[in-house]
């Protein structure tokens, strides 16, 4: 393996371990907005420590069950520069997301708006479905 490919498949390995933090920060801060617009109320959002650094982010959205669900967020590369974002939420559909990095190092990575935004839309829907499901079964 030469120099450069080592030092690429390092670079690549570092960003799929740091993503996960700069996605968590873009929903954090996009479910906020999205959740005071649509309904004028705070969302919970938690991090929850996977098992090791290989698995998936998890996350889990609401306060408590039955306003609560549970999400994986798995960050694979594409190509240079280019990851998926695969967010499957548990007992319910799974979406893909396209995330690229800045071309310059050291600028955007910390900040994903426009990811965090459509991953949040994406979550929040589908908490709204699964509310929504429940209260009906109960019905």
């Amino acid at each position: 393996m030469s120099t450069r490919s080592a030092s690429q498949s390092s670079s690549i390995s570092s960003s799929v371990r740091r993503i996960p933090d700069v996605i968590y920060r873009s929903l954090k801060t996009a479910l906020t907005l999205q959740g005071r617009r649509r309904h004028d109320a705070d969302l919970a959002l938690e991090r929850v420590d996977p098992a090791s650094a290989d698995s998936p982010m998890q996350i889990r959205l609401g306060d408590q069950a039955p306003l609560q669900m549970t999400a994986q967020i798995r960050v694979s590369p594409v190509g240079e520069h280019v990851y998926e974002i695969h967010c499957t939420v548990e007992e319910g559909p799974s979406r893909r997301f396209t995330y690229s990095l800045p071309k310059q190092a050291g600028t955007a990575l910390s900040r994903a708006p426009c990811l965090g935004r459509k991953l949040g839309g994406f979550l929040l829907d589908e908490l709204e479905r699964q509310i929504g499901r429940r209260h009906l079964r109960r019905q």
